[in-house]
């Protein structure tokens, strides 16, 4: 049996105590009424002295999966078709894998795309960009634009070959195979 359900099963009483605070919603949401927190999911620490580790934190929607449905979410996801991160009503979570998790919140519009400057991991700005396609066009070459603004030729490459800020490309009308120094081949 897994360490989760062990857990529940060493203590019945308390984990039954802490799911039953919730509030149910209009939209038939049962609102955990313990700790929330940061990211807005209810969490909870459920001791057992007969298991090593004996103090573990758990994620109350997971546990209310677990204890509902006797099945151990492991490494999958426990998705809310609500989107209430709170809620903890076993008929509103499902288990899916971490990508089918991702697809379900783009799906219902939750998703920020992470394209041009709404990646995190962006070095560049939109306005470095248009200077990068700009140069392109005046047929510089990666590395002469690069010594000109704050970017490697390997990020000038990037942008010319249309692998990254592909939605800003699509808006400046640019279309990366005018602008190859090699043609593709067909083979």
């Amino acid at each position: 049996m897994s360490d989760l359900l062990n857990r529940i099963d060493l203590r019945f009483e308390f984990v039954t105590s802490k799911l039953a605070a919730h509030t149910i919603t209009k939209n038939g949401c049962w609102e955990y009424q313990g700790n929330i927190g940061p990211n807005g999911y209810g969490r909870f620490t459920i001791y057992a002295r007969d298991l090593a580790p004996q103090k573990r934190k758990f994620v109350a929607h997971r546990v209310s999966y677990a204890y509902y449905n006797g099945i151990d979410p492991a490494e999958l996801c426990v998705c809310h078709h609500c989107d209430n991160p709170a809620c903890i009503n076993p008929d509103h979570l499902f288990l899916g894998t971490n990508k089918e998790n991702t697809a379900d919140m783009i799906a219902k519009g939750r998703g920020t795309p992470q394209h041009c400057e709404n990646n995190g991991g962006s070095k560049l700005t939109r306005e470095v960009v248009v200077s990068v396609v700009s140069s392109i066009r005046q047929g510089k070459t990666n590395k002469a634009i690069a010594r000109t603004l704050p970017i490697t030729h390997s990020q000038v490459s990037q942008i010319r070959l249309g692998k990254s800020w592909a939605p800003l490309l699509a808006e400046l009308d640019y279309n990366p195979d005018d602008y190859r120094w090699f043609s593709r081949s067909a083979g």
